[in-house]
């Protein structure tokens, strides 16, 4: 079966060197064109495969990179048996918007293809939605996958990706009132610019959720039509009666988020326990719509207690 839940572990800095050292020993071996070639490429992400003794070492929690998947629409079933049987499936997926494809580049095998039909928007009739429940409560997490959006892909206002969230997972304009839920899920906006968008107590607008931009070097950050970008959030919760939440977010392995301000919940009920694939163009009017058919392509989902982009800077 292609997911694994494993709990929660108290030696993860030692789980994540023990690992590294064994990756630093085989770069010792690598024939010196190889690693030159590497070094030539260092702002390239990796191809996809995330190591397959990191996916089974007790650092991670989930993983779905779909290729024991059939190609084909992505039903209800399959989607069950990829992420467990704590997933709630919500929108998108028995309209047949969810299919399993072969990507472009056969190195990086099966793909999930999202639809986004023209003229729609909001997830009722554009993209999908599902909730995969983590069946426990964490204080802090990291969550990763990889996005594609192909060539000619019109941005037009923006639109959702998935993140992490906890309680009810507030979206939709259900401002959290620290003691239901909140939400960290990531935006990409006009011309591919990207955003965390993030529901928490102590947001600005009285309903829609707060977006912070990526940015490199005082420059927004872009998601690059027809190239797959590697995209990680680590969340950790506030202490109680603080304002110190934090997210840290990195684009194919470079930090491009840091902030400490966020205020998730008021209570200790509320924690991290979900990630909520949100996948849509909206925006809550018509000005918001898909200008034409659309596609998005996701891989390699990962949840887990260290980072994952670690990995993509130790094998460039």
């Amino acid at each position: 079966m292609p997911r694994y839940f494993i709990g929660a572990i108290s030696n993860k800095e030692e789980v994540v060197k023990k690992y590294f050292r064994q990756v630093e020993i085989g770069l010792l071996f690598l024939p010196l064109a190889v690693l030159l070639n590497c070094a030539a490429v260092v702002r390239m992400p990796l191809p996809k495969k995330i190591p397959a003794d990191f996916i089974r070492s007790d650092a991670v929690l989930f993983y779905n990179g779909f290729e024991q998947a059939p190609l084909g629409y992505y039903e209800k079933w399959r989607l069950a048996w990829d992420w467990g049987d704590s997933v709630y499936i919500k929108d998108g997926v028995a309209g047949g918007r969810t299919t399993i494809v072969q990507d472009k580049d056969k190195n990086r095998g099966k793909v999930l293809c999202v639809l986004y039909p023209e003229g729609t928007f909001g997830p009722k009739e554009n993209g999908a939605q599902w909730l995969l429940k983590l069946g426990a409560q964490y204080e802090e997490l990291y969550c990763s996958y990889w996005v594609k959006f192909p060539y000619g892909f019109e941005f037009v206002k923006g639109g959702k990706l998935p993140g992490l969230v906890g309680g009810e997972a507030n979206t939709g304009g259900q401002k959290p009132n620290g003691k239901d839920g909140w939400s960290a899920r990531i935006m990409w906006q006009k011309g591919g610019a990207i955003r965390q968008y993030v529901y928490h107590v102590a947001q600005k607008d009285p309903l829609y959720g707060d977006g912070r931009p990526w940015q490199e070097e005082g420059e927004n950050c872009l998601f690059t039509q027809g190239q797959w970008h590697h995209v990680e959030n680590y969340v950790k919760m506030n202490t109680l009666g603080k304002s110190n939440g934090v997210i840290i977010s990195w684009l194919d392995g470079r930090l491009v988020m840091d902030e400490e301000d966020f205020r998730f919940r008021d209570i200790p009920e509320i924690g991290i326990d979900a990630f909520y694939f949100s996948t849509f163009f909206g925006g809550a009017d018509e000005t918001w719509a898909a200008a034409k058919r659309e596609y998005i392509y996701f891989d390699d989902f990962v949840i887990s207690r260290v980072p994952v982009h670690g990995l993509i800077r130790m094998n460039r």
